[in-house]
């Protein structure tokens, strides 16, 4: 009788362990269809400095401002990385600008490359581990806190007011920011982490 519930326990357990392996590798599924479907803007300041940090304010203020518009009007997320590649230069020029008109003389450089992000909020959105493309704009010795958002779909471009864009992220089942997915955030940044070691140490 003991013999036969050790038994009944362990398939009881085998089966939960199952479902919990099954969950995490649907929301890791998930995940890595979200991280390609979004572009991410990300700027870097020199270092934590309060001077420091409010520069990389207005260069972030400057560039939505200023290339907000042709950034916003992309129509899937190929266009709006063939887009955000051509308006590079713009973006080292508008940053070199806000920063000399700040009395400093920072060498400012972006860049679209493949970045690794933990898991972020920004409003109502949250964004799982992982890697995603970005718009990367360092500034200095880029040592400091970054700022981040979502540049497709244009979340965070003041010229795109259409409530579908929000919308569109919102519904998905795991940028919502449900608390239910709280604790898959967590494990999936653990994984997240455990790859990149190894690729390190690879």
């Amino acid at each position: 009788m003991f013999g036969l519930k050790k038994i009944e326990i362990s398939l009881l357990g085998g089966l939960l362990l199952a479902l919990l392996l099954s969950s995490i590798a649907a929301f890791a599924a998930q995940s890595d269809r979200l991280q390609g479907q979004v572009l991410r803007l990300h700027i870097l300041a020199n270092s934590d400095e309060a001077f420091d940090q409010q520069i990389k304010l207005e260069v972030r203020d400057a560039i939505l401002r200023e290339l907000g518009e042709e950034l916003s009007q992309s129509r899937d997320r190929d266009e709006a990385e063939h887009t955000a590649q051509m308006l590079l230069p713009r973006a080292e020029e508008i940053a070199r600008r806000v920063i000399q008109g700040n009395g400093y003389d920072y060498p400012v450089q972006a860049k679209l490359i493949n970045m690794h992000f933990e898991t972020r909020s920004y409003g109502t959105i949250t964004m799982p581990a992982g890697d995603y493309d970005a718009v990367r704009i360092t500034i200095g010795e880029a040592q400091g806190h970054n700022w981040w958002c979502v540049l497709y779909p244009p979340i965070c471009v003041p010229a795109a007011a259409d409530i579908e864009d929000l919308a569109q992220l919102e519904s998905d089942p795991v940028a919502s920011g449900n608390p239910q997915y709280e604790p898959r955030f967590k494990i999936l940044e653990i994984l997240e982490g455990l790859k990149k070691n190894r690729e390190l140490s690879a």
